[in-house]
C-alpha cells in the first residue's frame, strides 16, 4: 500500500469561492431611452452603484447611440456622492470620439481609465457621461431600464440647473437606471490573500505580496480556492518572475516573489576540480 500526502496548501482545495467585488451591472430587461446632448436641458446621464469591496476602477460601458453626425467627444467621469446626487469629479475616462458610435441601435460602448482609480469599500460613486457640447441636429441616445432591474440605486441627467431623474416613456411610472457594467480590477497579490483566508481552515498566518499585476476580483464560476490561486499565481508579478508559495512547519502560509537566482561562488569542473 502507497500512502501519499499532500500537505497543507492542498487544503484550499476543499471549498470552492465565489466573490461580487469589483464589478457592478445592471442588464435589465426593461425598456426605455434617453435622448440627451442635443439641448441645454437634456446632459450628462449618470448612474449611482455602491462598492462591494476595495478596487480600483478601470472600465465602464453604458448602451449608446448616435443621431446625426455628433463631432462631440464623450467620456465617463467617476464622481463622489453628495446627498444622493452626483458630485465632485474624481477621475475621467478616456476620450471617445462620437463617429465611432453606432448609428443604427444601442450597443455597448467601452470607456476606459488608463489608471484604474481606486474605489472605497460600501461607498456610492456615479459614472457620468460628459460630453463637449450639444447640438439639436446631432447628439445622442443611451439605453434606459424602466422596469428599476437595479435596487438601491438611480439614474439622474442634468437639466441645466440641477440633477434630475430620467423621465419613464414607456412605463409611465418609477425612474428609471441605465443599462452600465463598471469593471473594477485588484492586485494580485491582494487577491491571494483574499481568497487563501475565504478558505483557510488551518493556516495560523497569511501573508502576501504586491505583485503589481492587476485583473478583476470578481469571480462566479464556482471553481475551488486553490484553482483560483494557481491561475493568479501562473500570471506572476510585473517583475517578470513567479509567484510561489510555502508553507511552514508553524502553518503560515506565505506568497512570495520568485527570488534571484543564486550564482555560486565556486564551480566544479568535469574532472572534479573546484575552481574559484
Amino acid at each position: 500500500m502507497i500512502l501519499s500526502c499532500s500537505g497543507w496548501f492542498s487544503t484550499l482545495g476543499w471549498q470552492t469561492y465565489l466573490s461580487s467585488t469589483g464589478f457592478h451591472a445592471n442588464y435589465g430587461p426593461g425598456p426605455g431611452a434617453f435622448v440627451f446632448a442635443d439641448a441645454s436641458t437634456h446632459l450628462y446621464p449618470s448612474q449611482s452603484f455602491i462598492t462591494n469591496g476595495a478596487a480600483s476602477l478601470k472600465y465602464a460601458y453604458f448602451m449608446v447611440m448616435k443621431y446625426g453626425s455628433p463631432t462631440q467627444d464623450i467620456w465617463v467621469d467617476l464622481n463622489s456622492d453628495n446627498g444622493d446626487r452626483p458630485w465632485a469629479n474624481l477621475a475621467a475616462s478616456d476620450v471617445i470620439s462620437a463617429a465611432s458610435l453606432d448609428d443604427d441601435s444601442h450597443t455597448w460602448v467601452k470607456f476606459t481609465w488608463s489608471t484604474p482609480y481606486a474605489l472605497a469599500a460600501s461607498t456610492k460613486y456615479w459614472i457620468t457621461i460628459n460630453h463637449n457640447g450639444y447640438s439639436a441636429a446631432n447628439y445622442f441616445s443611451i439605453r434606459l431600464d424602466e422596469n428599476r432591474n437595479y435596487p438601491n440605486n438611480r439614474g439622474l441627467y442634468f437639466d441645466g440647473s440641477s440633477w434630475v431623474r430620467f423621465p419613464p416613456t414607456v412605463s409611465h411610472w418609477g425612474s428609471p437606471d441605465t443599462y452600465f457594467r463598471a469593471v473594477c480590477v485588484q492586485d494580485s497579490g491582494t487577491q491571494l490573500k483574499e481568497i487563501a483566508s475565504a478558505s483557510n481552515q488551518f493556516f495560523e498566518r497569511i501573508e502576501s505580496l504586491q505583485t503589481g499585476i492587476e485583473s478583476s476580483p470578481y469571480r462566479a464560476g464556482g471553481q475551488t480556492c486553490l484553482k483560483e490561486i494557481e491561475d493568479l499565481m501562473r500570471l506572476g508579478t510585473s517583475n517578470n518572475r513567479l509567484v510561489l508559495a510555502k508553507v511552514t512547519p508553524e502553518r503560515i502560509l506565505t506568497f512570495y516573489e520568485q527570488p534571484d537566482p543564486e550564482i555560486p561562488t565556486v564551480l566544479l569542473d568535469r574532472d572534479g576540480r573546484f575552481i574559484r
